[in-house]
């Protein structure tokens, strides 16, 4: 899998699509073009994007994962996970209702880390 950062603008209608699901709305700011964000591709398609960050103490985040819904299902989310994880320390904050992120952080190697209660959620890492 190839990672390259993506023009806003090329994916302006998955962001909004992104930010009115349930699962997302709140972590994907449509309007800030400040925000590094990488496309997924299926056969040359934009079919979701990633938003990658490195925390201070240099661990990564993927940030917002958003597949649209006709790609998912099909292991895309855990393979941008894994591959772009691969050389990285990586951590994630997942509620405890996300079932798919849940499941697509473990298949990419991640491992819950700790509960978060007050938060509803768990920290996972893969390091």
């Amino acid at each position: 899998m190839e990672f390259k950062e993506t023009d806003i603008s090329e994916i302006q209608a998955l962001l909004i699509e992104a930010d009115r699901s349930e699962e997302l709305t709140g972590f994907v700011y449509p309007d800030d073009s400040s925000r590094k964000r990488i496309a997924i591709k299926e056969e040359e398609a934009i079919v979701g994007f990633f938003t990658p960050r490195q925390d201070p103490d240099k661990v990564w985040r993927m940030g917002a994962i958003y597949i649209t819904p006709d790609f998912r299902g099909k292991g895309l989310g855990s393979r941008a996970i894994q591959c772009f994880m691969a050389d990285k320390d990586g951590r994630a904050f997942i509620e405890y209702s996300n079932f798919a992120s849940k499941k697509a952080y473990e298949k990419a190697g991640f491992k819950k880390d700790k509960d978060v209660p007050e938060n509803a959620g768990a920290w996972f890492i893969n390091y």
